[in-house]
């Protein structure tokens, strides 16, 4: 955060609607925190928050001044008044500025799913966020444009014809202007899930593409959680990735399949192929080097007996679309933490904690995890901690044996390189109070070793 090209440490704390930075001192150590209250009673009138930001950050280089920032939804002030979002604008020298507060979204609706994404083509990105209105029977679309310093532009919203979901953003049909996917149910009596496109014209607005129906809700496992968009099959056309989950903790789960959506290229897709028949938590990279997509499953058994020790398997991608199936891995024995939520909204679920935390080239793994105490049914806190699981760079991975204690504290819940030295670093965001604590996470595990945070 301080150009010092080591990574610090950043946590929003919600009980004291404050902002803390760790900063690294190069020999293990973070020292004092420093940050800032966030939350609605800096602004002398309004009474704090105790819950101020509605989820986990994002961080996205708002101001387009090369430096990342962090950005987070906020809870309206008063029931009826609208969505916020909040940024925190990073000077490169591990210091951010006060929270810069726009308006987000129509306050009686319900959040679904949040994006920023440089809808516009201007070098910073907008505010995409789907919603429903109360009873979620409709779905609603606002967009916000980045008028630059960290602020937000007037939100214009659009009803939808169909119920909302999640969705992701690409350049679908190539004519260079960003569209999105929407994953959804149909609204059909016989609960058929959907991909509906919505075509970019470029300038914050959307044309209603082309639907895809694809298996009952009885086959997917109740409706999309997860899309990631890439290159699969190497064509130059976007594909998808969607994981679907019917949220049943236990035997009476139904399967989870993870399907593929090859793209033709003008905003329509194939029909889809199922690559795996169960999938909870997946994400993509390329760990082998070879400049095709790979894909990392968490193989994730929830039994009635509770949470299991968290396993990954690698899927290779082939030039054709197809993964070729790998090894498992796992870190020592432990209760995995990372069903918990790390995007800007609680419905879609996490991806993993995928980055080059040892500055080597190739991407690793970092396992959150809680240690004995840990009572599933009421979360109560335990202790909890870090695993690394190394990458080998020819898509094999090799864990590093080494417990980074948090005690009993959230854990980090996203990956960046804050500091541009090469080294991703992990952003934590504490559920209480509303604040945020910047420290840049791991000084690498290079000669230095570990850092324990």
């Amino acid at each position: 955060m301080n150009g010092d090209g080591h990574p610090d440490l950043i946590t929003s704390n919600q009980d004291s609607d404050s902002a803390s930075v760790y900063l690294n001192d190069a020999k293990g150590a973070f020292g004092d925190p420093r940050g800032a209250y966030i939350g609605d009673a800096n602004d002398g009138v309004t009474g704090g928050s105790i819950n101020n930001p509605f989820c986990c950050p994002m961080v996205s280089d708002i101001n387009g001044d090369g430096k990342p920032d962090i950005a987070y939804i906020m809870y309206w002030k008063g029931f009826q008044n609208p969505w916020r979002i909040g940024v925190l604008l990073n000077d490169g020298t591990g210091h951010f500025g006060a929270p810069v507060i726009s308006d987000a979204f129509e306050g009686t609706f319900q959040i679904y799913d949040v994006r920023l994404a440089d809808v516009r083509s201007l070098g910073r990105p907008d505010l995409l966020i789907l919603g429903s209105d109360i009873n979620s029977s409709f779905g609603y679309l606002g967009f916000a444009p980045n008028m630059g310093g960290g602020t937000f532009g007037r939100v214009k919203i659009t009803q939808l014809n169909q119920g909302p979901g999640i969705f992701t953003v690409g350049d679908f049909n190539g004519d260079g202007k960003l569209d999105l996917a929407i994953g959804r149910g149909s609204g059909r009596a016989d609960l058929v899930e959907r991909i509906s496109v919505m075509l970019g014209n470029g300038d914050g607005t959307f044309q209603p593409g082309a639907d895809l129906d694809f298996g009952p809700a009885a086959t997917t496992g109740g409706g999309p959680r997860r899309m990631v968009a890439a290159d699969f099959n190497h064509d130059g056309k976007l594909d998808l990735l969607v994981g679907v989950n019917d949220n049943v903790i236990g035997p009476g789960s139904l399967p989870k399949p993870l399907f593929e959506f090859i793209g033709r290229g003008d905003g329509t897709f194939q029909p889809p192929t199922t690559l795996t028949a169960e999938s909870v938590l997946f994400d993509v990279a390329d760990v082998n080097h070879d400049g095709l997509p790979d894909i990392i499953e968490q193989i994730f058994p929830i039994t009635i007996q509770g949470f299991q020790v968290p396993t990954f398997k690698v899927l290779l991608g082939r030039t054709d679309g197809t993964f070729q199936d790998g090894a498992t891995y796992s870190p020592f024995a432990g209760l995995s933490n990372t069903v918990l939520g790390l995007r800007a909204t609680p419905l879609e679920f996490p991806g993993l904690l995928l980055g080059d935390f040892n500055g080597d080239g190739n991407v690793d793994i970092a396992v959150p995890q809680f240690g004995a105490g840990f009572n599933q049914v009421t979360f109560s806190r335990a202790p909890s901690y870090m695993q690394f699981l190394l990458g080998n760079g020819d898509g094999t991975f090799t864990p590093d044996y080494a417990v980074h204690d948090f005690g009993k504290v959230p854990l980090p819940t996203v990956v960046a390189d804050l500091n541009g030295d090469g080294r991703d670093d992990l952003i934590e965001i504490d559920p209480w109070p509303s604040s945020y604590k910047r420290s840049l996470v791991y000084s690498g595990f290079g000669d230095s070793g570990s850092a324990r945070c």
